[in-house]
């Protein structure tokens, strides 16, 4: 219930009530209090990046919210993983603004990669960034974080 009330307490009314019956009978499955645990605090800032601005008359950003924590709220998700997707997006912003980082969240969270490779990974992830000014292509971040093992 406290991953319902985190919910509640970052969006408005409108993404809490379509959230809330999308998500219908997750709360039963005691496999995913682990999982509800590692995604509680990416609430504020996925509600943040997608709820912006006014009523669409749809419900396309409410579903674009419920979107992201389904995309990671799987049997398939390591916890350990979406614990670390703060991480992942803070080496991004020292990216120039000319590269355009991709970051697939639930690539990320489903992937085998050790988790201490991933770790080191992340951690140098900015100053490749960084050299990678003059690239004029997508980074796919989540493949370079789980399939670069030479960069010591």
């Amino acid at each position: 219930m406290e991953f319902a009330q985190e919910v509640i307490n970052n969006t408005d009314t409108l993404a809490s009530k379509y959230f809330l019956a999308d998500m219908n009978g997750i709360f039963g499955c005691k496999e995913a209090a682990e999982h509800l645990d590692a995604i509680k605090p990416l609430i504020k800032p996925f509600a943040e990046s997608t709820l912006k601005g006014g009523y669409l008359g749809t419900f396309e950003k409410e579903a674009n919210f419920v979107g992201l924590i389904k995309g990671i709220l799987t049997p398939q998700a390591k916890p350990e993983k979406i614990r670390l997707i703060p991480k992942l997006v803070e080496a991004t912003d020292a990216a120039p603004d000319k590269i355009n980082c991709k970051i697939v969240l639930n690539k990320f969270a489903m992937s085998d990669t050790p988790i201490e490779q991933v770790k080191e990974n992340i951690e140098i992830l900015p100053a490749i960034l960084k050299n990678s000014e003059n690239i004029d292509k997508e980074i796919d971040v989540v493949d370079f974080v789980n399939k670069n093992v030479n960069l010591k």
